[in-house]
């Protein structure tokens, strides 16, 4: 996922300024995809279905990551979390 800061940029760039993808794409060196992509988010702080990781090691710092989404930043903690887990 890109940082909030290219997101804005991208979308400035698209309906503030009036450049088309292509050249937002080639300016920002992103592809195509990803320029579209962000233009037709409108909530990042959805949640997603997590995808399921292979690394153990991550799953014995569960708890914790689970704890810091109780009380934390739920960007940062949807992130951590889409990272290494699945949640149903």
């Amino acid at each position: 996922m890109l940082d909030i800061k290219t997101i804005s940029k991208i979308k400035k760039m698209h309906f503030d300024q009036f450049y088309s993808v292509k050249y937002i794409s080639r300016k920002l060196d992103l592809s195509k995809n990803t320029v579209y992509k962000y233009l037709k988010m409108s909530d990042f702080n959805t949640d997603v279905k997590f995808k399921k990781s292979n690394n153990l090691a991550a799953a014995e710092y569960k708890d914790i990551i689970v704890g810091w989404r109780k009380i934390g930043d739920t960007t940062l903690n949807n992130a951590i979390l889409r990272l290494v887990f699945t949640q149903d």
